[in-house]
């Protein structure tokens, strides 16, 4: 099935909610998804991912990945990023990407109540007893991700101010910092603009040229992970895209001012 759209996601979600499902909690790739397991990383908010059935007689799939679990890009229809005051859908098909508000940018938790239905998911004991209240939670999240999607469809004759295009490169940047071979071209490309002419964008607007910026949001994700003294140094440097982390010191000193191991080793030093 092929989504281009918030209309066909739209659409899909519909047939979802019509249809069986099978809720995978397991963020490991199966024998279809291994020709295509790349790209590991991991965040502080859950994800979902959504796959078509490939025969007949084959369930939707979701597989709901919650915070600080790492995991892969898949060839998975398309998934959706959870945070409080907005969303991101992610296709896999023919690349897109939108930022879904909750509500006003000014109100954290707007109509968004989905990460808290996915924490009462995840409470829950994956037994068969609790099937039908898994089955009814999802059914909400669905719904809600529903209405926030309808809620962000431009209605006919009413035209949307159109989005800056620094918005949307860092958009992109921001779904993909992860993956180590994400080039400018690659931005640029997506962004529908040359890369020079993304590069001047981005320097009147930031003072920064667009490789700067993702250095910049990559460093920024690999000190949050820093926070969590599970991942080895290289580790994050893996999971935020950098291929060196030799690279990844330097970078980070020079923009934290503290290199990675250290900040590192107090972390485990003052954890409990």
């Amino acid at each position: 099935m092929q989504l281009k759209s918030l209309t066909d996601i739209v659409k899909y979600l519909e047939t979802v909610q019509r249809s069986s499902y099978e809720l995978i909690f397991d963020s490991l790739p199966d024998q279809t998804d291994l020709p295509d397991y790349h790209d590991c990383h991991v965040h502080k908010f859950w994800e979902l991912k959504f796959r078509s059935p490939k025969q007949a007689g084959e369930a939707h799939r979701i597989t709901l990945i919650p915070p600080g679990e790492v995991h892969c890009s898949t060839s998975r229809e398309f998934s959706v990023d959870i945070m409080h005051r907005f969303i991101h859908i992610i296709g896999f098909n023919q690349f897109f990407a939108w930022r879904i508000y909750a509500n006003e940018e000014e109100d954290p938790h707007g109509d968004n109540l989905i990460p808290e239905i996915l924490h009462a998911v995840s409470r829950y004991s994956r037994s068969k007893q609790f099937d039908s209240m898994r089955h009814d939670l999802m059914k909400a999240v669905i719904g809600n991700l529903l209405l926030l999607i309808r809620l962000n469809i431009t209605e006919p004759g009413v035209e949307k101010p159109r989005r800056n295009l620094v918005e949307i490169a860092l958009d992109y940047m921001e779904n993909c910092y992860y993956k180590m071979d994400l080039s400018v071209s690659d931005i640029a490309r997506f962004a529908g603009v040359s890369p020079q002419y993304l590069n001047s964008a981005f320097m009147k607007a930031t003072g920064r040229t667009t490789r700067q910026n993702l250095i910049a949001i990559r460093l920024n994700h690999a000190r949050e992970l820093l926070e969590d003294s599970r991942y080895l140094v290289k580790d994050v440097a893996a999971f935020t895209g950098f291929r060196s982390p030799f690279y990844f010191s330097n970078s980070y000193r020079k923009a934290f001012g503290i290199p990675p191991q250290k900040q590192l080793q107090d972390r485990q030093k003052n954890s409990p």
